[in-house]
């Protein structure tokens, strides 16, 4: 392929594409303070609006302004000079101190021990980064501090950062896209499914909806930070001191703090902190945090209230997991045998010897194995069973009519992987199986997407040369109603049953199986005898096997 050579202000085209978006999407969202930025952007001669936009890019709050070093912008200490005159950029100063860990991580290591020589003492050169980091936050006035770098450097810090974070945020929906997307897109790494961009909406319904999942997202962020910094107990201290700020979050930020419950929790677990993983993990019911308190209930001794717990997720799991986990544990209980269900299911597993070279690649030794045996097959895993419900529904899957594409980066629709995707879709989901009835029209289907789509993005398909060859030799073996099936339980809760499928697909002139392989020291998974499950009761042959090793 010959190589893609980006216009020399392609950043700033970019930006600029992103502000007029965001206006006609996410108009009702915008506040007096996001209007009066564009408008003071909007003044900003060229070369300004591209130097604001390069800090921008970079993600940082400061930066030494002896890096500034862009070809295409024609004079830069004056475009820092109009910054500063029009207060898009300041200098480093006293009034910058709550800022100061986004100051310190714009030095290296050596530059840090620098500094802390300058204060008289002597540093440890074998410390990290972080903990140089937290000596001079602990150590050092913030007025020394900027005394110190001043002598060396001109350190200039961005302005407008909230308002242009919003206005980012409205945009992508997340913290983690940027404007690189852009050019990975524009440099062909990245093959977006193409959109009607007068289709698209916005991310967000409410100021509120973005509002409280952007201070989640940060608080998130802020905790990964801290975690490299402090102890767990400084971290459970640090939690509870902010769960006020978080009370009555909308949906999507409440999703990103029962992510972070279950972090701290685990981490707390970790450090035998029992009682307050406990307590962070009854801030949320997402899994597997009824799981873990159950446990804990029963290591801190209280086996009844534990009992209780575990007979209630019984009755109303929320994945596979936590079904399998309460059945289990609730026996253990009630001292009615401590057998765990995916122990039964191993133990009447049939068995097979294959050659100790593939102690770490067990699926390849069972292929080979049965490719002995007179068997064609190859391996699977989720990867077959995902690209036969991206090919299948590939435009139901980005169907523009239903309010969950944003904007042209997106690999997967925004409620992919809630209830609501279902809901909305399944009308589509189930008219689009009558393609499984009939092989030239499944055939043809499949053919037109991939010859349509190949290469594009899509979270199911994992594109290669084989992929028609496995998807109809899939067909050929199972009738439309399993096909079907399968499909549509993936698309009844994307998130939970898109993966556990078997490892591997074999067939021969008479048969086919597909095979979930274990090794003498590996075990089943909730969602591995889900799908075992499932596809027994659909007459799909599905079996486990184990492997010993000769």
């Amino acid at each position: 392929m010959a190589q893609i050579e980006l216009p020399p202000k392609y950043y700033w085209n970019n930006f600029l594409y992103l502000l007029d978006f965001v206006q006609k999407k996410s108009a009702p969202l915008l506040q007096s303070r996001e209007y009066n930025f564009i408008n003071h952007f909007q003044s900003l001669s060229e070369d300004a609006q591209c130097l604001f936009v390069r800090m921008v890019n970079r993600r940082k709050t400061f930066f030494k302004s002896h890096l500034f070093l862009y070809a295409e912008i024609n004079n830069i200490p004056n475009a820092v000079n109009e910054l500063l005159d029009k207060q898009f950029i300041s200098q480093l100063s006293p009034i910058h101190e709550d800022k100061v860990l986004y100051l310190l991580e714009i030095f290296t290591k050596s530059e840090l021990l620098q500094i802390i020589r300058q204060t008289g003492e002597k540093p440890n050169k074998q410390a990290k980064k972080s903990e140089l980091t937290l000596w001079i936050f602990e150590h050092l006035p913030f007025r020394d501090l900027v005394n110190i770098i001043t002598q060396e450097e001109v350190v200039i810090k961005q302005e407008f950062e909230e308002e242009v974070e919003f206005l980012l945020y409205l945009f992508f929906g997340n913290l983690e896209m940027d404007m690189t997307r852009f050019v990975i897109r524009d440099l062909g790494h990245v093959h977006y499914e193409q959109f009607d961009e007068g289709k698209l909406t916005s991310f967000f319904k409410t100021r509120k909806e973005a509002e409280d999942k952007l201070k989640m997202e940060k608080a998130y962020q802020h905790y990964g930070f801290l975690s490299v910094l402090y102890t767990p107990q400084e971290l459970y201290d640090w939690f509870l001191s902010q769960i006020s700020d978080w009370q009555y979050l909308s949906d999507m930020g409440q999703r990103i703090f029962d992510k972070l419950c279950l972090d701290l929790g685990k981490l707390l677990e970790k450090n035998q902190l029992e009682r307050e993983a406990l307590k962070i993990y009854q801030y949320t019911s997402k899994p597997p945090s009824l799981e873990r308190q159950v446990r804990l209930l029963y290591k801190l001794g209280w086996e009844q209230e534990a009992l209780i717990l575990c007979k209630k997720l019984e009755i109303n799991p929320l994945n596979p997991e936590e079904k399998l986990f309460a059945i289990d544990f609730r026996k253990k209980l009630e001292k009615k045998g401590n057998k765990r269900t995916t122990t039964q299911w191993l133990k009447q597993a049939d068995s097979i010897d294959i050659d100790r070279a593939f102690t770490n690649n067990v699926e390849i030794g069972a292929l080979e194995y049965f490719k002995n045996q007179g068997f064609e097959g190859y391996f699977t895993e989720n990867y077959l069973w995902n690209a036969m419900f991206g090919i299948l529904f590939w435009d139901i899957i980005f169907d523009e009519d239903q309010d969950a594409i944003h904007h042209p980066f997106q690999l997967a629709p925004s409620d992919l992987m809630r209830e609501d995707f279902w809901e909305k879709r399944q009308d589509k989901l189930l008219a689009r199986t009558v393609v499984l009835e009939n092989p030239d029209v499944f055939f043809a289907h499949v053919q037109d997407i991939i010859q349509n789509k190949q290469g594009k993005a899509n979270p199911f398909v994992f594109w290669h040369e084989d992929l028609f060859l496995h998807l109809s030799k899939c067909y050929e073996w199972l009738d439309s109603d399993q096909i079907g099936a399968v499909v549509l339980e993936i698309a009844k809760n994307v998130k939970e049953y898109a993966k556990g499928f078997p490892d591997l697909f074999v067939w021969n002139k008479e048969t086919y199986y597909f095979i979930e392989v274990k090794s003498p020291n590996d075990h089943l998974s909730a969602y591995q005898v889900f799908w075992l499950s499932f596809f027994q009761e659909l007459g799909v042959n599905a079996k486990v096997l184990r492997v010993n090793f000769y």
